[in-house]
């Protein structure tokens, strides 16, 4: 009976033993269970974020395309404004092609910083993508843009980051030197003398006069100012002669409002005359090596005669009775212009140019002073952001 006891005794602690070996092996398998779900959720978690980062990096490969495109004409802008080349300077392509190449790095930079807020995915509240540590550098030796940034992506409260390079190659492109920018008279070649003089009779050089009064004569009563010589007549309203004004050299003449002459002006020799407003020559005008300059319209009742490279520009409609250009001279028309047919001439060297002919490019080219020449870039068609590597963090 003893023996039967002690056997069940020992029967007891054996099933209790392997239970509890049993309870420790499921308990191991069950933690290591947890484990593997728990690295599972994480991978799956890291997963998702580098997912979203690469979607970053794409997202941003196209942004700096379409910036690249939509900024062509600042780059353009830009260069004109560094180089800023003058009509008749050699014209160096490879130094415009440097600072395209510049100018472009600075513009793309300057508006990817203006992209660093999160972008969210869309149906994804949770996962986002943003870009920092951004980089641009011009390569002018190999023409091309390097462009670097970080894509930080996130979802879950998880974030990976991928650092990308991409370059735009520029090497392609042709810097044409394509326009020259003119500019019309602005009626401001005469100098405006100090206040002091308002008649040649007592000796002055330069008058200066307000228009109230006709100009006084040089020697007599009758208005009459021939022979002035290296003279300025500036007047800050109108300015009205009476008498004649013959055989001048190098004499300057400005008018804020009209301008009148009531008799001849002939062999008049690098004469400068200006008006902002109108003009009439009720009689002849003949000049030389001269410039006239009216802002508005002209009447002109005999012979208007220029010649040996003499220039005239009137901004409004011109009314002449009789025309004469010759050697080398201009004058231009912005209005309409009337001239008998039968009294007109220009010679094979000489130019009447009416701006509803010839059109308004042609006009400003062929009567306005040349300022800058337009630099143009031709992008070609194949130029686009390429990503060259990306690192995983």
């Amino acid at each position: 009976m003893q023996n039967f006891q002690n056997e069940k005794g020992y029967a007891l602690v054996t099933v209790l033993l392997l239970i509890t070996i049993f309870m420790v092996i499921f308990l191991s398998f069950m933690g290591q269970a947890f484990s593997s779900v728990k690295q599972n959720k994480v991978l799956e978690d890291s997963s998702q974020s580098v997912a979203v980062a690469e979607m970053g990096v794409n997202y941003f490969k196209v942004a700096t395309q379409d910036i690249f495109e939509r900024n062509r004409a600042k780059v353009n802008q830009e260069v004109n404004r560094i180089l800023n080349p003058l009509p008749g300077e050699d014209f160096d392509s490879e130094e415009a092609k440097a600072v395209t190449v510049n100018a472009t790095a600075e513009i793309i930079k300057n508006n990817l910083l203006l992209e660093q807020s999160p972008v969210t995915i869309e149906g994804r509240p949770n996962a986002f993508f943003s870009i920092d540590n951004i980089q641009t550098i011009g390569n002018t030796d190999s023409e091309k843009v390097e462009i670097k940034y970080t894509i930080i992506g996130t979802e879950e409260e998880k974030s990976t980051s991928l650092k990308a390079d991409m370059e735009i190659d520029l090497s392609s492109i042709i810097i044409n030197e394509d326009l020259i920018n003119f500019v019309l008279p602005a009626f401001n070649e005469v100098p405006k003398p100090q206040p002091g003089c308002i008649s040649f009779s007592n000796g002055c050089n330069e008058l200066l006069v307000d228009g109230s009064q006709p100009l006084p004569g040089k020697t007599d009563n009758n208005g009459n100012n021939n022979g002035l010589s290296d003279k300025i007549v500036y007047s800050t309203g109108s300015l009205v002669i009476n008498g004649n004004a013959n055989n001048s050299y190098n004499l300057k003449v400005h008018a804020e409002d009209s301008f009148d002459i009531t008799s001849n002006m002939n062999s008049a020799t690098k004469l400068t005359m200006e008006t902002k407003k109108n003009a009439t020559f009720n009689r002849h005008l003949k000049v030389d090596s001269s410039r006239i300059l009216i802002g508005g319209n002209l009447i002109n009742g005999k012979h208007l005669d220029l010649d040996n490279n003499s220039f005239a520009f009137i901004g409004g409609n011109a009314a002449i009775e009789k025309l004469n250009i010759t050697n080398n001279s201009t004058m231009c028309v912005q209005g309409t212009l009337t001239l008998p047919d039968n009294q007109k001439y220009i010679d094979p060297t000489s130019k009447l140019i009416v701006k509803q002919i010839v059109g308004e490019d042609e006009f400003e080219k062929q009567c306005g002073s040349p300022t800058s020449i337009n630099l143009s870039i031709n992008w070609g068609q194949n130029i686009e952001t390429k990503i060259d590597t990306v690192h995983y963090e």
